[in-house]
């Protein structure tokens, strides 16, 4: 082995930018020459003290695994008692370590913009240039020592601080759905297969009480918006099919029962959207409409005699499409209609209408199609809607900001219809807002993966050396 660094107290200001430096296992020649140049134009840096650290640059000198362990080891131990603000560049770790050896004249303005040059050019992000050396290495069960204790604990610390008070929950999601994880994680089902899986899982998330959260406590809810969505946040790191499923189910029907619905409605469906015994969808979206609510042209037409509406669909052109969970399971829909009293139109308005009876066989007057293959979401039955003037009774009107009274008159608390129209809207916001949590969680699943599998493949190299990770490279970094 070189010479102790213990009597080499001149290079270790430098020891952090030489263990950064090699760490990788390679030191590319315009790096090091650039390095070079950096220590020769600062003229507060001893000629003895560069000439060692250029012998450290140099290829054919550079440490073995063993030395460099113990550059580590030795920078870990005497720089340990940083504030943690301090260990966030080279610079700082290096004074403290030219500390240690009464060599505080070497903390200086010039050698602090000759490190962020060098930090700078190696493509080391200043908040994170000396990370590695507070890193666990991995180590053989035969290897384990107490070092291994208190940095798992930090680990769990900082789960537990990013589940935002909801570690309790997104813990019992893991539980349900690690056991599947290998079903999940593959692809190889038919779509009926598949399907049929995601609609199981659902099942077991609504049997821990996970899918009503968002509903009133006295149905069995929690009455709390945050703790389903921290539940739908993590059923996203899954199967997004299973999150959209649950979503369409709990969120949006039995949302818009909820908000939209009365006592009665409440009273007579929560517990069973809650539990999934009453399987829903949210027919909304239109074929040639798409999510312009307004221009929906779907029918619910009065009929005082019978107190009834009939719902219709003018063309096929007006279908209800790509409607989530319509295709195999919903046996009820909340169906957007334009509300016609006495000839008279209300605006849009939401229907509890049946779609499937409980053995799944398809109501009269009903036709239901399947939107089919779906690119990375196939666990999600999305369906088409076509009603040919069923009728259904007054009371499946949603009525919490419409109704038909007893004579056969519209009334509403909201006399504006425009407002009326987007207080209707607005209730169901918060289920809106779970779908970029969604989004958000699974570009963050992306990245990790991507950053994974930068770190594993490897290309090109110095000659004669071995290949190197493509996350050496500062250009990929910065993608």
């Amino acid at each position: 082995m070189k010479t102790s660094l213990s009597i080499q107290d001149s290079l270790l200001p430098f020891l952090p930018l030489l263990y950064i430096a090699w760490a990788d296992g390679v030191l590319e020649e315009h790096e090091m020459a650039f390095i070079k140049k950096q220590i020769e134009e600062n003229d507060t840096i001893n000629p003895d003290t560069k000439l060692l650290v250029y012998k450290w640059l140099d290829p054919t000198n550079q440490p073995t695994a063993r030395e460099l362990a113990y550059w580590k080891s030795y920078i870990r131990q005497h720089a340990d008692l940083l504030n943690p603000t301090e260990k966030q560049d080279l610079f700082n770790t290096g004074s403290q370590l030219a500390k240690k050896q009464d060599s505080e004249q070497w903390s200086n303005i010039e050698t602090r913009e000759s490190l962020i040059l060098i930090e700078d050019y190696l493509g080391i992000a200043s908040d994170e240039a000396i990370r590695s050396v507070y890193e666990i290495n991995p180590v053989s069960s035969s290897q384990k020592s107490i070092e291994i204790k208190p940095e798992a604990s930090y680990v769990e610390s900082l789960k537990v601080l990013l589940q935002h008070g909801n570690a309790d929950l997104k813990r019992k999601v893991q539980d349900i759905l690690n056991p599947h994880k290998e079903s999940i994680e593959s692809y190889d089902d038919d779509l009926k297969t598949r399907k049929e899986k995601v609609l199981k899982w659902t099942q077991e998330l609504a049997s821990a009480g996970l899918g009503n959260l968002a509903y009133p406590k006295q149905y069995g809810g929690a009455d709390s918006m945050v703790q389903y969505s921290a539940v739908f946040e993590e059923i996203s790191k899954y199967d997004l099919s299973l999150t959209i499923k649950f979503g369409v189910h709990f969120g949006l029907f039995g949302g818009s029962v909820a908000s939209l619905g009365t006592t009665f409605h409440h009273d007579k469906y929560l517990k069973d959207i809650g539990s999934i015994a009453l399987p829903g969808c949210f027919a909304m979206t239109e074929m040639y409409h798409g999510s312009n609510v307004k221009a929906l042209q779907t029918t619910a037409i009065y009929q005082e005699e019978s107190q009834t509406f009939i719902i219709h669909t003018p063309t096929q052109n007006d279908r209800k499409t790509y409607i989530g969970n319509a295709a195999m399971h919903a046996q009820m829909a909340t169906v957007f209609a334009q509300l016609i009293v006495n000839e008279e139109e209300h605006g849009i308005h939401a229907f509890l209408v049946p779609i499937r009876d409980q053995h799944g066989v398809t109501m009269p007057g009903i036709t239901i199609g399947d939107n089919g293959h779906k690119m990375g979401l196939n666990g999600v039955d999305n369906g088409t809607l076509h009603f040919d003037s069923i009728t259904i009774p007054k009371k499946n009107l949603l009525n919490k900001y419409g109704d038909v009274d007893e004579d056969g008159q519209y009334t509403s608390p909201i006399s504006s219809p425009s407002r009326r129209f987007f207080t209707m809207l607005g209730t169901l916001v918060g289920g809106r807002l779970c779908v970029p949590i969604a989004g958000n969680t699974a570009a963050k699943k992306a990245l990790n993966m991507a950053v994974y599998f930068a770190l594993d493949r490897k290309q090109f190299g110095p000659p004669g050396k071995p290949e190197q990770s493509i996350m050496d490279y500062p250009t990929h970094q910065k993608s």
